[in-house]
């Protein structure tokens, strides 16, 4: 006995056939007429074709990817979380380093001040202007004025003018190391491949800073050698 409309078995098959049409069609409804749309036919009514059960789903669609395994949701999500972990755990340990140490951070640039030879300008020994700024050699200390290197000779006068012939009326760099006690920039200064404040220490012409033992070691030779100021003085008087 075939169950009424509507309420059919869960397991009874039902016959996928083509619809009739006919003139009476209805717009918008892809062929169906007004017999097909006011209700279904019974089961023995319908023509004789194969059985579909509604048990089974019927799919649509399928994927081009054949033969590939489904994706387990869980195991996609398990992976994800350790990958961020992991991820997470290195960025730490290259923030703290080794033995929980900080990465050394490089230090910060040296400014630098650089000039054409027309506007560099001795102002003794051991200084110099550089455009508008006054820039003193790191580590040089040039004679006072008024120092007397023999047969009247000023040795300030004459270490500014050995300083003078270093520049060879070139461009003139200088890499800020520190500042003196009036604000003005300390500095090693270079003209044509030659570093002014050994340069001028190594002629003869001015003393080292006591701090700085490769300054300390072109004076040493330079008084042994008896250059500049030192052809007159035994001692250093400034």
């Amino acid at each position: 006995m075939s169950p009424p409309c509507g309420r059919r078995g869960h397991s009874d098959p039902v016959v996928i056939a083509p619809l009739a049409v006919d003139s009476a069609l209805l717009p918008g409804f892809g062929g169906l007429t007004a017999r097909h749309l006011g209700g279904m036919p019974a089961t023995d009514q319908l023509p004789q074709g194969p059985l579909v059960s509604i048990d089974r789903p019927r799919r649509i669609f399928r994927s081009s990817l054949t033969g590939m395994p489904p994706v387990d949701r869980r195991a996609y999500t398990v992976l994800l979380v350790a990958a961020i972990v992991a991820g997470g755990a290195f960025a730490g340990f290259s923030l703290v380093g080794n033995h929980g140490a900080p990465i050394p951070q490089a230090a910060p640039a040296q400014p630098e001040l650089v000039a054409p030879a027309a506007q560099v300008a001795v102002v003794d020994g051991g200084t110099l202007r550089m455009q508008d700024r006054v820039v003193r050699l790191s580590g040089v200390n040039p004679p006072a004025r008024g120092t007397d290197c023999g047969s009247g000779l000023d040795c300030a006068v004459a270490s500014a003018n050995a300083l003078a012939a270093l520049l060879h009326e070139d461009p003139v760099a200088c890499r800020v190391t520190g500042k003196d006690g009036l604000g003005r920039p300390f500095a090693i200064c270079e003209a044509s491949g030659t570093e002014l404040n050994q340069a001028v220490i190594a002629a003869g012409w001015a003393r080292a800073d006591d701090r700085q033992p490769d300054l300390l070691q072109a004076e040493a030779e330079a008084r042994t050698q008896r250059r500049g100021v030192w052809a007159t003085l035994h001692g250093a008087t400034w």
